[in-house]
């Protein structure tokens, strides 16, 4: 991780990171958040699953705008992106709203 900001890692044809019609997906590698380090932003379209990271269901429209998005931001502008979000009754945040080490994602 770079600074701790979030790293564009582009184009990926890795399963479960493609777009609903197969075609390459995106990541978006983020800093440590909340005692979890390397989670990951990308489509989650052909198989069905993040293993803990933050996967988005849409259509490939919405996706392909969303990755140039995120490549423009943070690559082009040089900017950083502040990622700050909470999932009611996730079963992998313990009362402080912390990762739990116990489930190791």
């Amino acid at each position: 991780m770079q600074d701790g900001k979030p790293i564009w890692n582009g184009s990926t044809i890795e399963e479960g990171m493609r777009l609903n019609s197969g075609a390459a997906g995106w990541k978006l590698r983020l800093p440590n958040f909340n005692g979890r380090t390397d989670m990951l932003i990308h489509p989650d379209c052909n198989a069905i699953g993040t293993q803990g990271c933050i996967g988005i269901r849409e259509n490939d429209r919405t996706l392909i705008k969303l990755g140039n998005f995120f490549a423009n931001y943070i690559v082009t502008q040089r900017r950083t992106l502040q990622v700050n979000f909470q999932i009611e009754g996730n079963p992998n945040y313990n009362d402080q709203q912390r990762a739990n080490p116990d489930i190791h994602q």
